[in-house]
């Protein structure tokens, strides 16, 4: 499934690929006087990986712009991903990853408080998607999201000095711009 999207106005798109063996690379040489700068830079890619026993959704989303300094501006996006897959042994270790890192298996507050806030239908794909995570965060500036040591939601330990343990405890937390401003 692809949705087609206006890539000059930073548009998304979704592609879900069926599992299947990848093709051998071939190998291509690749000269100096054969190169122009691309089409189109990608500043950031955020994957959302839903992995199951018998598939694996991979969903991306990508901030793309055309290349000020492309020698074609009017060159169309090309994507050549295709027949792509994870084997066995990588599928099983990240099902295990996200089952093993999943908040209702860790006792910490923060894991508590994100689980009691979810429906018991409710699945989200990513942490930014439940209603705890949300109202502790609404009170952040668009703006602090986009600093160069945040980047994005993402980025917890940006933020959280406790990140690394899981913990995320209110004493631990500080927004960059917030600690720069008090020196």
């Amino acid at each position: 499934m692809v949705e087609r999207a206006d890539y000059n106005k930073r548009s998304v798109r979704t592609v879900v690929l069926p599992l299947s063996p990848m093709r051998d690379p071939v190998a291509q040489a690749i000269r100096l006087q054969d190169y122009a700068p691309p089409a189109f830079l990608i500043s950031d890619v955020e994957l959302d990986v839903d992995v199951h026993e018998d598939f694996t959704r991979v969903r991306a989303r990508s901030s793309v712009r055309r290349n000020p300094a492309s020698t074609d501006p009017r060159a169309p996006l090309v994507l050549d991903g295709e027949d792509l897959a994870l084997d066995a042994a990588t599928r099983a270790a990240l099902l295990a990853y996200a089952t093993g890192n999943a908040a209702e298996r860790h006792a910490t507050e923060a894991s508590f408080k994100i689980n009691r806030s979810l429906k018991p239908q409710d699945t989200p794909l990513r942490i930014t998607q439940t209603p705890y995570w949300i109202r502790k965060h609404r009170h952040i500036a668009a703006s602090d999201w986009l600093l160069p040591q945040v980047k994005n939601k993402v980025n917890c330990a940006a933020c959280h000095r406790d990140a690394g343990a899981g913990t995320f405890e209110d004493a631990a937390m500080r927004i960059p711009r917030q600690a720069a401003a008090r020196r």
